[in-house]
């Protein structure tokens, strides 16, 4: 177990939420609301696109990895879950949300937020005590987003955002329960 790879999930945390919020109230427009994927596809900035969601994913990356997943007794689901979710996260960078790569990248967007949702049950399945009932907690609410996603189109990125972020509230409480054992 690397300790120093405790730390990276914060940064993560902290330049996904900057980073997204960033971009949202320079670039939204309430009436002709667009998922944040095609805000940056659209508005010319897909390049700080592809670097907050590449620096932002190494960094989730290099916590599950080297810290939260060498301590937990049922790795795989974790380690399963958690690939797929940087995976996608990666590509989706590669593929802009625009043309002839707009299919993927739904694809894939729609694939990450199922990792998101099934590593945040992984972690509530493999946690004790109160951080059981905090992943379940979280878990619940990132399946409400996604659905509310998925139902109400027209207000899509009031649902994405939320999702994103207690996903990662998600991988914060998982290294913290892992690092209070």
């Amino acid at each position: 177990m690397a300790t120093w790879a405790f730390y990276p999930v914060f940064l993560g945390a902290f330049l996904s939420f900057f980073g997204w919020m960033y971009l949202i109230v320079r670039k939204h427009d309430r009436t002709r609301p667009r998922t944040l994927s095609e805000l940056a596809a659209d508005e010319q900035v897909l390049g700080y696109f592809r670097v907050v969601l590449w620096i932002c994913g190494s960094l989730f990356a290099i916590t599950i990895f080297l810290f939260i997943w060498p301590q937990l007794h049922y790795e795989l689901p974790v380690v399963i879950f958690g690939a797929g979710m940087i995976a996608c996260e990666l590509l989706l960078g590669v593929f802009p949300a625009r043309g002839r790569y707009d299919t993927l990248h739904n694809i894939l967007s729609q694939l990450m937020g199922l990792m998101m949702g099934l590593l945040a049950l992984a972690f509530a399945l493999e946690l004790t005590s109160g951080y059981r009932g905090m992943e379940i907690g979280l878990t619940t609410a990132i399946v409400g987003f996604g659905l509310a996603a998925v139902l109400d189109r027209r207000r899509f990125i009031y649902y994405e955002m939320p999702f994103i972020f207690l996903s990662h509230i998600s991988i914060l409480i998982a290294a913290v329960a892992v690092h209070a054992r």
